[in-house]
């Protein structure tokens, strides 16, 4: 047992998974014992369940909405091939409607032709990419021209080319990375620097879900009726990428220079890979927990409704209410009895698992091995005790409050009167711990000292001391003496 015990303690994910549990099973516990005492156990127990249900579809809501906590797998893509040339025969039948790389427009023929009858453009151009510049493939014409990209996909049969300020081509260009080196295409020592990506094209997907070619093309309306349209749209269409790519040409460096630039080989065939989107399942998983969670809150909160009801119609008919029943304060006893039974345990597992071995370097300060020179300083307050005395406040309002709510006619002005002082020492307390700073969690303002608090004497000359100037004074009061004369 023993071993076991040392076991759990030992494995810091083990022990984090029942810390989790006892947090939780605390939590829970020790707030519908205390609902329990005061509305009575099925009651006590509604209201918390109630309570945990609503709590866990807000957290799953904003899970689903944000795609965090509880999710599924990511978006990813995946290999479907690898075309060492065009001629082969294809695995996705969307590629034969690519057209080869030589069968596109030359991208420097293309930009100059724009630029001849847009001057504007060109002097842009030369300002942003400096005299000379001539676009090596249709991604850098399209990237420096953002408005030539709709005649580029225009020839491209269904395929879109993407543009370098396009996220998405970074994250089919790492996927087409991992693949070459997986498949070692360049031997065994394949890296990005054996090759150069040249253009990225898409086809498929959604298409209310593409982005504007020129920032600000969609006014509003239009954004607004793309994202509508995208989202009812539920079924997705396949999203496939092909990545061209050419070889590097071989180069010998010596030891202790620099390598060149990559330079492509002109001889070289260009590869393309073909990649498929995964969508995945991220948002799937938080929606269920939401719809399950949800569903689940609807059916207690009707439950509590219609127990509420009958409750205010025995009221109404004027049946007297059931005598106090002592049985009623035995949740509180319960969590009493937990209490310190979770206390004596936790001491006596400490004690099993972890016996007290003192020696000079656990008994000094932090543990970290290095002696003290000087006592060490008086404790801090923290700031978190504070916001915890804070919580604490308001939940136990909140608990009385709530079976007040539910019988203050029977109680009168007299029930008032109790609950006015009550509310009054909570505000009280709330108000004291306010003027101890336990909402200022901002820098600390610094106060400046008035001018009337700084004796003019004061100066760096008279307070900060100087180390080594013994008899340089008199010789730098010399020197300039001699050069008047």
């Amino acid at each position: 047992m023993s071993s076991t015990l040392a076991a759990i303690a030992f494995d810091p994910t083990i022990r984090g998974v029942f810390v989790v549990l006892t947090g939780v099973v605390v939590l829970c516990g020790s707030t519908y014992l205390l609902l329990a005492t005061n509305t009575g156990i099925r009651t006590g127990f509604l209201i918390a369940i109630t309570c945990l249900a609503g709590w866990m579809f807000t957290m799953g809501a904003i899970w689903w909405m944000y795609g965090i906590g509880l999710k599924g797998k990511d978006p990813s893509w995946i290999e479907r091939e690898v075309n060492f040339t065009r001629d082969d025969a294809v695995a996705v039948e969307q590629v034969n409607r690519l057209p080869r790389t030589e069968d596109l427009p030359d991208p420097a023929k293309l930009l100059a032709a724009y630029t001849a009858k847009n001057p504007d453009v060109a002097e842009k151009i030369l300002a942003t990419e400096g005299e000379g510049f001539t676009p090596s493939t249709l991604t850098k014409a399209v990237t420096v021209v953002p408005t030539l990209k709709p005649q580029v996909d225009a020839k491209l049969n269904g395929w879109r080319i993407l543009p370098e300020s396009d996220s998405r081509r970074g994250d089919a260009v790492a996927a087409s990375d991992a693949t070459l080196v997986n498949t070692k295409v360049f031997g065994e020592t394949t890296s990005s620097s054996d090759y150069i990506t040249k253009d990225v094209f898409f086809y498929g997907g959604k298409k209310a879900a593409e982005p504007e070619t020129v920032k600000g093309d969609n006014n509003l309306l239009e954004k607004a009726w793309n994202r509508v349209a995208s989202t009812i749209q539920v079924k997705n269409p396949p999203l496939f990428a092909a990545i061209t790519l050419q070889k590097t040409t071989d180069v010998v460096v010596a030891p202790g220079e620099a390598p060149p630039l990559p330079v492509i080989d002109e001889n070289a065939e260009i590869i393309t890979v073909v990649l498929e989107r995964n969508l995945g399942n991220k948002r799937f998983v938080p929606a269920l927990f939401t719809i399950f969670n949800g569903i689940l809150f609807a059916v207690f909160a009707w439950m509590l409704h219609n127990k509420d009801k009958r409750a205010m119609a025995a009221r109404a008919s004027g049946r007297p209410p059931r005598p106090a029943d002592v049985g009623q304060y035995l949740p509180l006893v319960v969590l009493m009895v937990l209490a310190g039974g979770f206390a004596g345990i936790s001491f006596v597992t400490a004690r099993v698992l972890n016996p007290p071995k003192p020696n000079t370097a656990k008994v000094s300060p932090y543990e970290c091995g290095i002696v003290d020179q000087v006592p060490p300083p008086e404790r801090f307050p923290v700031r978190f005790y504070l916001v915890a005395m804070i919580f604490i406040v308001f939940d136990i309002e909140i608990i009385f409050f709530y079976p007040f709510t539910t019988i203050y006619k029977e109680l009168g002005g007299y029930g008032i009167a109790v609950i006015a002082i009550f509310s009054f020492a909570v505000f009280e307390s709330f108000v004291y711990l306010i003027g101890k700073g336990a909402l200022n969690w901002g820098p600390a303002k610094q106060e400046r000292r008035s001018s009337e608090m700084v004796d003019a004497a004061r100066t760096s000359r008279t307070t900060v001391r100087r180390v080594g100037l013994d008899g340089r004074e008199a010789a730098t009061e010399q020197v300039p003496n001699e050069a008047a004369a």
